[in-house]
């Protein structure tokens, strides 16, 4: 079978279940929506005990505005410049070979991006940390701990003046929900560093947050529990405050709920950004933190406005943690020259050189 034969059974099966995906795509009516947020003020944490993800209410069942003038989107670098702010970011990448590369190692890169608006100063840096004879199933703790080690070199080097409003971005490491697929003793571990972790960033003056697109749909979940919605009903969060919100407001803060925070004793609180219409990020962030609500609130939004729609210190911070294709390759071609080897096909498995490099 060619490659085009491929994409069409493809299509074919896509096009068959037109109806289907039309459903999924209209799932949040105004009837659905409205009745979500109707009834959201009924829950309690009682209600959700038992359930691996969702929300709970922590302000009025409003949408907030965002702090200052409706210029933001027009000079987004202007409000974070007036207002003091330092925005940094960090992102990994991990080289975790497949069970066919004949060492058992993993490189963890950390990019770190930072600027003191109010300076006009720019800070990148990125830190590798590699890892030797490991056990493969600890992937994601491996991770936790370069970066862990990462922010105590990084954060050393970086030159900012006391005081401002400091705001660390993490993407999606702040939601531990993946942890569901990892044994209750890895997930504490995971979990325990993320504290770790959010610690030094406090310690440092910064309030961490969590900036992530997710499908999640912790709303609807939540409301299954009071038997509003049906277990059929694939409303996402996404879908209900693009309806729901105007552009640059934000949700009310939610607390999150979820068996991983719970076990770990961590306290996430939570809330959504609407950028621009279809544009929903989800913003995380400490309970300690709480207080700084309406700085990370606008700090996300004048980034997302920078980023052309997804905040800029993020995308930076990938750009400099993100180990390629070719960096991988380069990875293994320098551990076959430091060990010796002749070629690169010793180190890799049969199955792994028909791969690369296919009998034509």
């Amino acid at each position: 079978m060619d490659v085009g034969e491929k994409r069409l059974r493809i299509v074919r099966l896509l096009s068959s279940s037109k109806d289907e995906l039309i459903r999924l795509y209209r799932s949040s009516s105004v009837a659905t929506v409205l009745k979500l947020l109707s009834e959201m003020s009924r829950l309690s944490e009682g209600h959700v005990k038992g359930c691996d993800s969702a929300l709970l209410p922590v302000e009025e069942l409003k949408q907030f505005p965002v702090r200052g003038s409706n210029s933001i989107e027009c000079r987004p670098e202007e409000a974070l410049r007036s207002d003091g702010f330092v925005v940094a970011a960090y992102d990994s990448s991990t080289y975790y070979p497949s069970p066919h590369f004949g060492l058992n190692i993993a490189i963890v890169s950390v990019g770190f991006w930072c600027q003191d608006y109010a300076m006009a100063s720019v800070y990148s840096d990125m830190y590798p940390r590699l890892f030797t004879s490991l056990p493969r199933r600890r992937r994601e703790v491996i991770a936790k701990i370069g970066e862990a080690e990462a922010l105590d070199v990084l954060m050393e080097r970086l030159s900012i003046d006391e005081g401002g409003r400091k705001i660390m971005l993490l993407d999606e490491a702040l939601n531990l929900s993946y942890t569901l697929a990892l044994s209750q003793e890895l997930r504490r571990e995971v979990v325990s560093l993320m504290k770790e972790i959010l610690n030094k960033v406090i310690r440092a003056g910064f309030a961490p947050a969590g900036v992530f697109y997710t499908r999640a749909q912790d709303l609807a979940n939540s409301l299954r529990i009071l038997g509003v919605l049906s277990e059929s009903d694939g409303v996402t969060d996404k879908s209900v405050m693009n309806w729901w919100l105007n552009p640059m407001a934000r949700s009310p803060v939610f607390k999150v709920y979820s068996r991983p925070l719970l076990e770990g004793n961590l306290s996430i609180m939570c809330f959504y950004l609407k950028v621009g219409e279809g544009n929903v990020l989800r913003v995380e962030f400490p309970e300690e933190c709480l207080d700084q609500v309406n700085d990370i609130h606008l700090a996300a939004l004048c980034q997302s406005f920078l980023g052309n729609g997804y905040p800029l210190a993020l995308e930076r911070a990938h750009e400099l943690a993100v180990l390629t294709r070719e960096d991988r390759q380069v990875i293994e071609m320098e551990i076959a020259r430091l060990l010796g080897v002749a070629s690169l096909e010793e180190l890799i498995s049969r199955k792994e050189v028909a791969k690369r490099w296919p009998v034509v």
